[in-house]
């Protein structure tokens, strides 16, 4: 085995550990917020059986949503750039705002070309 075989292994482990301790804690937070909605809708005598089911429908398709959208992996496609606001030796800056939303605020969107930061020719490169 070579001598950084096992400082890889342990952080590769740690990584995973990492990923599944969030997945495992974020599950937990859906559940408890689900268990306090049931709490607070059975203390509730004013409601009808037909309204606490639906605001639990309703939870449970907020979750999914925020989940959905936690999962979607963003794209040039889905944000809408004004003008240039600033050029650089190794790209530009723009304002953008996300397309999918209609009052969406804005933030900067930097566009690098990295022919000057390495050897082989690769194309422009979008942070945002």
């Amino acid at each position: 085995m070579s001598d950084d075989a096992v400082p890889k292994a342990k952080t590769a482990q740690m990584k995973l550990e990492h990923f599944y301790q969030v997945a495992v804690q974020a599950a937990v937070d859906r559940n408890q917020r689900r268990v306090e909605l049931e709490r607070k809708l059975a203390a509730d005598t004013m409601l009808t059986d037909e309204r606490k089911q639906r605001q639990i429908a309703q939870l449970g398709r907020r979750e999914s949503t925020f989940l959905r959208l936690r999962r979607t992996k963003l794209g040039l496609d889905d944000f809408r750039t004004v003008k240039v606001i600033g050029k650089g030796a190794f790209g530009e800056v723009r304002p953008a705002a996300e397309s999918r939303v209609l009052h969406a605020p804005i933030c900067s969107h930097a566009l690098q070309r990295r022919f000057g930061l390495c050897r082989r020719s690769t194309p422009a490169r979008s942070m945002l």
